[in-house]
């Protein structure tokens, strides 16, 4: 194929990279499933960053609906929220079973039942709830809503050795790991999964951890600052996030949660066109725009 020879002479683009998930994502994975979905099929209803959008989505929905200032009352029967179900399996996942059974006094496969048993629908989001036992059911929200629970998708190891294998395995070996995850990240930039009910999810990436400078001195300005103040930077580990984007009549506020934190650092990857001034003397990466990425470019991103 073209795109293999392509990436095995060491000169590609984003096209190929987008190749290599379409061909190999039913060979590998988890990751490399999920790009590959990802372009392959933009409307999604599974994987691991649809999981990550609803997961995050529902327990902030769940604290603005039921914990807020204008909280309201969820009845332990009748119409209930779609996002529900999802969220009350996916809090089951984040706590220990000791725990739980110590709580709950269930053990995880039996709080997973039970929770399911109180929707007669099997659809993945029901809207009615039938919870018999209101005593249990309220026992269980009360300790679900007790915390938030925001786990990254994917580590950045896993990651790069799962792609490292993939890699090798198609004779690709040669290839920099890291060249070819900030590719990735790139086409990943700007695509979206619907949720469901009108509610999407965005990918887009960049710098949330920027790096800084310290500088001392007897300058006016520095003295002002207790003698030394700190310069920023644009670059730092580039993140893939998810966000999601809500409709208005649901009056929810939308939320975001990373999905990978590539630990790569952007510099020697993004053309210095791309840094702007949001603030004075505050530079950031601008990658809310269409990007590509070159192989034997320096630097490999660039805007389209």
């Amino acid at each position: 194929m073209a795109h293999l020879a392509r990436l095995k002479s060491g000169k590609y683009t984003d096209s190929d990279i987008k190749a290599f998930y379409i061909d190999k994502r039913y060979e590998f994975g988890p990751f490399i499933r999920e790009v590959g979905d990802f372009i392959a099929h933009p409307k999604r209803n599974k994987g691991d960053s649809f999981d990550a959008a609803i997961g995050t989505y529902s327990q902030v929905a769940f604290l603005q609906r039921y914990l807020g200032e204008d909280k309201e009352l969820l009845e332990p029967i009748g119409y209930c929220e779609w996002w529900l179900k999802p969220y009350l399996n996916r809090k089951v996942e984040f706590y220990p079973p000791s725990l739980l059974k110590n709580k709950l006094k269930m053990s995880k496969p039996e709080l997973k039942n039970k929770i399911n048993s109180w929707f007669p629908s099997k659809e993945r989001f029901p809207k009615r709830i039938e919870a018999l036992n209101p005593f249990e059911f309220y026992d269980i929200l009360n300790f679900f809503g007790k915390s938030m629970n925001v786990n990254a998708a994917f580590q950045a190891g896993k990651v790069k050795n799962e792609l490292r294998k993939a890699l090798k395995d198609t004779g690709l070996e040669k290839l920099n790991i890291d060249d070819f995850l900030i590719g990735t990240a790139t086409i990943l930039n700007g695509m979206k999964v619907e949720l469901a009910e009108g509610v999407t999810a965005k990918i887009s990436i960049g710098v949330r951890k920027q790096r800084q400078t310290i500088i001392s001195g007897d300058a006016p300005e520095i003295l002002a600052n207790g003698g030394h103040i700190a310069i920023s930077h644009p670059d730092g580990p580039l993140e893939i996030w998810i966000q999601t984007e809500t409709p208005r009549e649901h009056k929810l506020v939308d939320v975001g949660t990373i999905l990978l934190d590539t630990e790569i650092d952007t510099e020697p990857y993004f053309d210095r066109s791309l840094v702007h001034y949001p603030q004075p003397r505050s530079p950031q990466l601008n990658l809310k725009q269409d990007l590509q990425f070159v192989s034997s470019a320096k630097p490999n991103v660039t805007a389209c």
